[in-house]
């Protein structure tokens, strides 16, 4: 917390404290930016599929990413390292997300653009989609997770 790492720089003041917290918010979420094509994508999916998201990280900042994103009302479960004390590529990760997706491996696809954490989806029998990381070139014309969406079953 922040009144912690004041009070281990000899530094006591709550206030100071909560102000610092505030501004570290606020910083970290002027960050939380996403590609413009991910939401038309999610709504398309959102009428048809289950949806998932499997994260590393922190369970309180990636939390906060989805909720000031908007991005979470898109999910139907969300398993994020920090609050399971375990991350991808580790098995039982895409074990939890299909339980509380209520799915099977042959019903869910794994879509992801980090082949050493997302590929082993692949171990646990689910179908991987392994997109190629952002090209900062392509700019916002950059289409292939759309185009990539087109591969799943209709």
């Amino acid at each position: 917390s922040s009144d912690l790492a004041l009070s281990e720089q000899g530094v006591s003041n709550p206030d100071l404290a909560e102000e610092c917290a505030a501004a570290y918010r606020q910083i970290r979420r002027s960050f939380h930016a996403i590609k413009p094509e991910i939401v038309p994508v999610l709504q398309e999916l959102k009428g048809h599929y289950r949806i998932g998201l499997v994260t590393n990280g922190p369970s309180d900042l990636q939390s906060d990413k989805l909720e000031h994103t908007g991005l979470g009302s898109y999910f139907d479960a969300v398993a994020i390292s920090g609050a399971l004390r375990k991350g991808k590529p580790e098995p039982d990760v895409f074990e939890d997300i299909l339980g509380r997706l209520h799915a099977t491996p042959l019903e869910a696809v794994m879509v992801g653009d980090n082949p050493p954490n997302d590929g082993y989806a692949v171990l646990e029998g689910i179908r991987t989609l392994l997109l190629p990381l952002p090209d900062p070139s392509a700019g916002p014309q950059d289409r292939r997770l759309v185009d990539a969406l087109a591969l799943l079953p209709g």
